[in-house]
């Protein structure tokens, strides 16, 4: 049987199907293609990955107004990712954290920057990973954090023995030219690391983790330069 018989024999059987109340749609596709044998198989192409950084340290997501811009720019943009820095130096601009919140206008303690973002960003499409700075806890300056529950109020300079987790080099200077940072080699620091990464995951739907920062310390660009 040639190739215009057996259609004809398959418009036929359909047309019988039709008056059945029966969907022909995948007799249509199935008939043609085992005649023919070489039909070419089609794929959705490779997902891709168009994505936009976030730091916390400007304009972004630190209040209603800015994460509900970062949205619609995002969308606008035809972007799928953000990635935003939910914490910069043992802080978090979450309250649903084991640290203290960012101490820096205009964000405000009682915002929970990430979980709205979250709800915004899902519901426009968009997935959200969290940047975290993962070592760096203090800058440095001429006031240090606020928050008697800080990382380096507890366990910084003023810390003796063990319950000091600061990284040092090895004539013993904690301070590098980009700030302080936990030593990652110190088994509470560690823990301390992971404990804070764990509760972003177990109490928000992030779709990834991005972690920054994981290293003893760091010189300035210009002195790497």
């Amino acid at each position: 049987m040639g190739f215009s018989a057996s259609l004809r024999l398959c418009v036929k059987k359909a047309a019988t199907v039709v008056n059945q109340g029966v969907l022909i749609v995948s007799i249509f596709l199935w008939g043609p293609a085992q005649r023919l044998g070489a039909a070419t198989p089609t794929h959705s192409p490779a997902p891709q990955i168009r994505a936009l950084w976030v730091d916390g340290f400007h304009p972004g997501f630190r209040t209603p107004q800015e994460a509900d811009q970062l949205v619609a720019d995002a969308v606008a943009a035809h972007l799928n990712l953000l990635i935003v820095q939910v914490r910069r130096r043992g802080d978090s601009f979450y309250t649903h954290s084991i640290e203290p919140p960012v101490e820096d206008d205009p964000y405000r303690p009682d915002f929970d920057a990430l979980g709205y973002l979250l709800e915004k960003a899902h519901a426009a499409g968009l997935q959200v990973h969290a940047w975290v700075n993962v070592t760096p806890i203090w800058r440095g300056g001429p006031l240090p954090p606020q928050d008697a529950k800080h990382i380096f109020t507890l366990h910084g300079l003023s810390a003796q023995g063990s319950d000091n987790w600061l990284t040092q080099t090895d004539t013993g200077d904690k301070k590098f030219p980009v700030g302080y940072f936990l030593d990652p080699g110190h088994p509470a620091a560690a823990a301390h690391i992971v404990a804070v990464i764990l509760n972003i995951v177990r109490s928000y739907p992030v779709d990834g983790i991005h972690l920054d920062y994981i290293q003893i310390g760091r010189a300035s660009c210009r002195e790497r330069v």
